[in-house]
């Protein structure tokens, strides 16, 4: 595995788990090549079927995706994305 896909799974998985309760379940490059998708999924397993399978997805750009690598640490931007994106998520029982 790249150190840099590496670092930058370490860090948005880390956020999410702490912030969170969710996990990092996959993270590509886009076709393009110009951005990272991203899955989420809560940490807790649920009972009800109807969200057995939930996720949330968010995209970021490539540049900021090697902001991210480069200095360990999560952005802004990114963690404003995080924040709106994943909180639903959390509160899944």
């Amino acid at each position: 595995m790249n150190t840099d896909y590496a670092r930058l799974f370490k860090v948005l998985d880390g956020y999410a788990k702490r912030h969170h309760k969710c996990l990092l379940t996959e993270l590509f490059l886009s076709a393009e090549g110009d951005e990272y998708i991203l899955c989420f999924r809560p940490l807790v397993f649920c009972e009800d079927p109807r969200n057995q399978s939930v996720c949330r997805y968010v995209r970021i750009g490539i540049g900021e995706a090697a902001e991210l690598t480069r200095t360990g640490l999560l952005t802004v931007s990114v963690a404003n994305i995080l924040d709106e994106t994943l909180e639903p998520l959390s509160l899944i029982k």
